[in-house]
């Protein structure tokens, strides 16, 4: 989990230090302030992940790019987490999946049933009259 919810700040003047939360805030508020934010933003991006794959996973012909997406995430989560020293930054290649996934929320219903419709269409063998 540290490394899904470390903030991305390494090239930001920030310390990216979130615990102890009292002593951090003592410290410096704006610094724990910004941090606690980005941490937060990281929250939010996973929580509409899982809600637009959940979404989704319900569409029929959409299943098998919900579980690759999501096997992807969890397949490189659970080897880096088998690494002696992974680093944060190394989860960021799951980002763009887990946009992909978020961006399912804000779609509407009939958009997802073309999508796959226009997909099923194109699949299909061209017949010669």
């Amino acid at each position: 989990m540290t490394m899904w919810l470390t903030p991305r700040i390494e090239l930001l003047p920030l310390s990216g230090k979130a615990f102890p939360l009292a002593e951090a805030w003592e410290d410096d508020p704006r610094d724990q302030a910004v941090t606690i934010g980005f941490v937060t933003l990281v929250v939010v991006y996973l929580l509409l992940a899982a809600w637009g794959a959940g979404r989704l996973w319900r569409q029929p012909g959409a299943k098998v790019a919900v579980a690759l997406l999501v096997g992807f995430i969890v397949v490189r989560t659970a080897f880096l987490s088998t690494l002696e020293t992974p680093e944060p930054r190394y989860v960021l290649v799951c980002f763009p999946a887990l946009f992909a996934l978020a961006a399912q929320v804000f779609v509407g219903k009939g958009a997802v049933r073309t999508a796959v419709a226009r997909v099923e269409l194109a699949a299909e063998p061209y017949s010669t009259p």
